[in-house]
């Protein structure tokens, strides 16, 4: 017998109640006056030693009642003797997240780390199992589900691998969901690599336990959008250090009014709780004095810093009086300013808005980076060609012989040749490039009559830019006068006309010039192309690969992924190691400071380097508060021990068996019967007194 409520058994002191009441005597109903007794005050009945229990059954009924209520509200069953055992019980599945973001690079939070998990392994009881995942941008596996048997295999795995805290930004948002979205998907399919520790992970308590400096920076987003699962509870074990002092620095851009461009715009920022606001900048390699300045705690301050001629070519920017040294350096490519020369051969004036050149000349907007050279040869007659070498070739009328020759020596060399067949009297001089069989005939230009752009190649590199919802309508762009040619087998159509002719094609000479021809011309007599606003971006896309200067980002942060330019396979890391690339994949920068693109079989491409930083984030190290987190909706907490979960599982059984049993409703209803047994039984006897002591008032009268 058991039960379930045992303070309620503390309703067995009621039973002294009846007893104590049975052993007072109460005053007697009949009273006979007496008149010497008139002046006495009336004391009432008292527990004396001669106290003797009368009416012994009345008593016992009244006590019974008492009993079986106190018994009824301990809720009593019958237990079964089933002993539960920690080996009925569930482990948890433990997923530990260790921290490996930037900002764990400060002090000694890396060792903190470490010995956080070796805390978390001699915690786990004999049935949990354990798995290490590292985050930072992204969710990494490290360390597969083990037993606490396995503790010491698990941290001599974890150790082999030799993690240091990267570069990249922390996603805590991110990690969370990916490791609740693994957690979940296990439970029902369990890894391969892992099918022998898994199988009962359907039946594990899923908890994860964060390792982490928690700071401000780290990115939450991914966790508004989730629905975070009940099942799984998140334990944050923070890792912290007494260097409070944190300043970061980034180059603003270029300030156009300094064209020799030898002092520059530095932002600086100060951590709240900073406990230092004295820095210093100066740029690598100068011989200038480092520029002093003040920032109070948590604000900003953007000052100027002078370049003298050892640091023109500087990349690196120098921050010091910071006690976090992983973000106080800043990497910068100077600028640096190519020129692309074109050559364009058209005979039609500059200045003239009825031209085409007018319009290609404005196309062509110049960058610090990027400037233009165009070198117009105007008729067949001239015989001195411009004296430079093209990138670019535009040709928007006949040639001659001597033209054709000369040109076509360029696209040996792999110059790019762009035909604009803006009269059909082009064909017969530029036909070797075109790629025109025959022509049908083409009736009158009408300006009420007029086409339209219908299918274009989207996955060809020229228009790749526009292949985005927001720029790919050609549709507002008219044409009235364009060829209908018959092109040859080996052309490759990139854009048409609504009437299947074709607008814009490409072929290649000598297999290394690209060769693209404009089946109209863009002057307004023509066509609306050079009114529209898709006639810069594809005049300077074309322009672009023909350079193989395809624009990359100069700036970039860590753990960006950015396309390599064409040309070039091979890239060369900020630590010297050289990486052969295949093909045009995407690559990933996960180290700061500037990396070179360059080319293994072109000796005349120049180098393309980029610069990568420290996410400005990870410089925000103030500890985010785990409400914040909580407020998105994760569990946050523990699951039970084992030695907990088996009270728990008794409680629960000890309460169904209660709920089945319902004992207690059988210990009321005796305690009414009794109930109603006292009633009848002290009726009775209050009535036989009253008699008798009638009785013996009527025998005292008489």
């Amino acid at each position: 017998m058991s039960a379930l409520a045992w303070l309620f058994g503390l309703g067995f002191l009621a039973l002294a109640g009846p007893l104590l009441f049975h052993l007072i005597r109460r005053t007697p109903k009949g009273e006979i006056p007496f008149s010497s007794l008139m002046f006495l005050r009336a004391t009432p009945p008292t527990l004396t030693r001669r106290s003797r229990l009368d009416n012994l059954l009345l008593l016992a009924l009244r006590m019974a009642a008492v009993a079986l209520i106190a018994a009824a509200f301990m809720r009593p069953f019958f237990n079964n003797n089933v002993k539960l055992d920690f080996a009925d019980v569930p482990g948890r599945k433990t997923a530990v997240l260790i921290d490996t973001s930037a900002s764990m690079k400060r002090a000694d939070l890396w060792a903190q780390a470490t010995k956080k998990l070796k805390s978390v392994v001699d915690e786990a009881e004999a049935n949990d199992e354990i798995a290490v995942f590292t985050f930072d941008s992204k969710l990494e596996k490290r360390v597969g589900y083990l037993k606490k048997s396995d503790a010491a295999n698990l941290l001599q795995q974890f150790e082999s691998l030799q993690i240091q805290p990267g570069w990249n930004q922390s996603k805590l948002g991110d990690a969370l969901v990916g490791i609740a979205n693994r957690l979940l998907e296990s439970q029902s399919t369990p890894d391969d690599e892992d099918e022998s520790s898994e199988v009962s992970l359907s039946d594990s308590k899923l908890q994860v336990v964060v390792i982490s400096d928690m700071q401000t920076g780290s990115s939450t987003s991914a966790l508004q959008s989730f629905r975070w699962p009940e099942q799984i509870k998140v334990r944050f074990d923070p890792v912290a250090t007494d260097l409070g002092t944190n300043a970061t620095l980034e180059l603003l851009p270029v300030d156009e009014n300094d064209p020799e461009q030898i002092r520059e715009n530095v932002l600086v920022r100060n951590s709240k709780g900073s406990t230092s606001d004295q820095f210093s900048v100066s740029w690598e390699n100068s011989s200038l004095p480092a520029t002093p300045f003040l920032v109070p705690a948590g604000s900003s301050k953007i000052l100027r810093v002078a370049r003298d001629a050892n640091s023109l070519s500087s990349d690196k920017l120098m921050l010091t009086g910071d006690d976090a040294e992983y973000d106080n350096q800043f990497f910068a490519i100077p600028p640096l300013s190519q020129t692309v020369n074109i050559r364009y051969v058209g005979d039609e004036s500059e200045n003239d808005p009825e031209g085409m050149l007018f319009y290609f000349k404005r196309s062509l907007i110049e960058t610090p980076a990027v400037s233009y050279e165009v070198a117009q040869q105007r008729t067949t007659s001239e015989s001195n060609e411009p004296g430079m070498d093209p990138e670019f070739i535009v040709i928007s009328r006949a040639v001659s012989t001597e033209e054709t020759e000369s040109i076509d020596k360029l696209l040996k060399r792999g110059v790019t040749l762009f035909v604009v067949l803006s009269d059909p009297a082009m064909l017969d001089s530029t036909r070797t490039w075109t790629g025109v069989a025959s022509m049908e005939e083409a009736s009158e230009p009408d300006k009420d009559d007029y086409a339209m752009l219908g299918s274009i190649d989207f996955s060809h590199p020229v228009f790749a830019p526009f292949s985005g919802p927001r720029f790919n309508d050609f549709t507002e762009i008219r044409f009235w006068d364009f060829i209908r040619p018959n092109l040859a087998d080996n052309v490759q159509v990139l854009a048409r006309f609504d009437n299947d002719t074709p607008a814009l094609w490409h072929q290649m000479a000598h297999d290394k010039s690209d060769i693209y021809v404009l089946g109209t011309g863009w002057q307004p007599e023509k066509s609306q192309l050079a009114l529209s606003s898709k006639f810069l971006p594809l005049m300077m896309r074309m322009i672009e690969l023909a350079t193989k200067t395809e624009p990359v980002a100069a700036n970039n942060i860590v753990g960006d992924s950015i396309k390599p330019p064409l040309g070039y396979d091979r890239l060369v890391w900020p630590d010297g190691k050289v990486e052969f690339l295949e093909g045009s994949s995407t690559q990933t920068l996960n180290l700061p400071g500037v990396y070179a693109f360059n080319s293994s079989s072109d000796s005349t491409l120049a180098d393309v380097r980029v610069a990568v930083n420290v996410d400005p984030a990870e410089s925000q190290i103030n500890t985010m508060p785990v409400d914040q987190i909580s407020a998105l909706g994760v569990e946050v907490g523990t699951h039970d021990t084992s030695q907990e979960e088996v009270e728990r599982q008794r409680q629960l059984r000890d309460v169904e068996l209660e709920n089945r049993q319902k004992l207690w409703k059988w210990l009321v209803l005796g305690a009414i019967g009794l109930i109603i047994a006292e009633s009848w039984l002290a009726g009775r006897t209050d009535r036989t007194s009253r008699n008798f002591e009638s009785a013996e008032q009527g025998t005292a009268n008489e």
